[in-house]
């Protein structure tokens, strides 16, 4: 089983990582650096690993910006979230 907060805290220790917190002992929930307002799916998009079912993704719907989008898909990179496209 993963350690939550040992993964928060490699998270959290990503550049594309703008935080990673533990909720509930049961969850991580990760928030993408490079979020601007002015794109729906950076404001909408889901990313969290459950300590029952891996990780979940949900993409955000409307327009992503480019600095979100690249971190979002170097950190799928760096856990082999093929959801993401890694």
């Amino acid at each position: 089983m993963t350690n939550l907060n040992t993964l928060a805290a490699e998270l959290n220790a990503l550049d594309a990582v703008y935080t990673a917190k533990v909720w509930e002992g049961r969850r991580v929930y990760v928030n993408i650096a490079g979020r601007t307002d002015g794109y729906k799916a950076d404001t909408t998009t889901k990313l969290y690993f459950d300590a029952k079912n891996g990780w979940v993704y949900e993409p955000g719907k409307g327009y992503m910006s480019a600095a979100f989008s690249a971190n979002l898909h170097a950190v799928g990179a760096a856990y082999g979230i093929a959801a993401i496209g890694a």
